[in-house]
């Protein structure tokens, strides 16, 4: 990426040419598309050959807390190159999944609380088309019903996952799987219309500063869905944690409790479950056809009943 060309030096005269005066600068993080340095711990600085999606999303996103807000984006030219440059608030805390360990029950429950009322703020935001898909949308735009849309979801997984060769005990359960979705799609019958999701939401997009929820970051996967799809990450993440000790069971239950309207959505077990096997599978599907272990015995937990399992285990009360 040409961005990689241009120095700290030149960035900084840059910044302060925008009345930014700089005490620190430091790389931040680095991909494919774009490259993020952080100034006095303040603002998140990105370079990159044009603007990414998730520049569209935060600008919607503009008047709303524990969200980065946008205070200049365009192209400008530095050392010769047309270079995107987008400044942003930077996020101050450490990510959810470092600290979860240090919680105490009491702290669990305030985060899941603001975290359920920003997401019940976020859900305001509505729309007249779905984006059926994990990360990116497979389906874009769809005109149908929330319902419909999985099952050509699902037809795509299955398409284009059996285009990879497996031996047979691995296919016929994959098939088990792939067939739970056909035989419970009937839980998605339940719809309230697009609303705008994180799409990403899991303990490492999740900041907290002081033990409290201070932002939501890294929104390029923002698209529009059913309320209970924003779940699916923290589900996952949760139940299947990178290491020991690192999930969040009492953040989940109170995240539910103060988003009453996901809670009270009938089936959400069996939603959930189609959810979890939809992403394992898209997951195999981008990863040419690689099946490990440990996605194989995810597969067979949420199969086995494991978000059924956690939700009744919050014993909480329908409204």
């Amino acid at each position: 990426m040409k961005t990689n060309k241009i120095s700290i030096s030149e960035l900084s005269l840059f910044i302060e040419s925008q009345n930014i005066s700089i005490t620190s600068i430091s790389l931040y993080k680095e991909s494919q598309t774009s490259i993020d340095y952080i100034v006095n711990f303040d603002y998140l600085v990105r370079l990159s050959e044009k603007p990414l999606p998730e520049e569209k999303i935060l600008t919607i996103l503009a008047n709303y807390s524990s969200t980065p807000h946008i205070l200049l984006s365009g192209y400008f030219n530095i050392n010769s190159y047309n270079t995107y440059i987008t400044i942003m608030d930077y996020i101050k805390g450490n990510e959810l999944y470092q600290m979860i360990q240090n919680l105490d029950e009491s702290e669990q429950f305030n985060v899941g609380n603001h975290l359920g009322h920003y997401l019940q703020q976020l859900h305001n935001i509505k729309d007249s088309y779905y984006d059926i898909g994990h990360y990116i949308p497979v389906i874009p735009r769809y005109k149908g019903s929330w319902k419909s849309g999985h099952i050509k979801y699902t037809d795509w997984i299955k398409e284009n996952l059996f285009q990879f060769k497996y031996e047979d005990n691995i296919k016929a359960f994959l098939e088990k799987a792939i067939q739970y979705v056909y035989d419970h799609i009937d839980a998605l019958d339940f719809q309230t219309g697009p609303v705008l999701l994180h799409n990403d939401l899991h303990p490492k997009n999740i900041i907290i500063n002081q033990n409290h929820l201070s932002g939501i970051i890294d929104w390029e996967c923002a698209q529009f869905g059913e309320r209970d799809f924003e779940l699916t990450h923290l589900f996952h993440w949760s139940e299947y944690p990178m290491e020991d000790g690192h999930n969040f069971p009492l953040l989940i239950k109170q995240v539910i409790k103060s988003y009453q309207a996901i809670y009270i959505i009938p089936n959400l077990d069996q939603r959930l479950t189609i959810y979890q096997i939809q992403h394992e599978l898209f997951q195999m599907i981008l990863h040419s056809g690689n099946v490990t272990k440990l996605r194989l015995q995810r597969i067979q937990g949420w199969l086995d009943g494991n978000i059924s399992k956690l939700i009744n285990s919050f014993q909480l009360a329908k409204i």
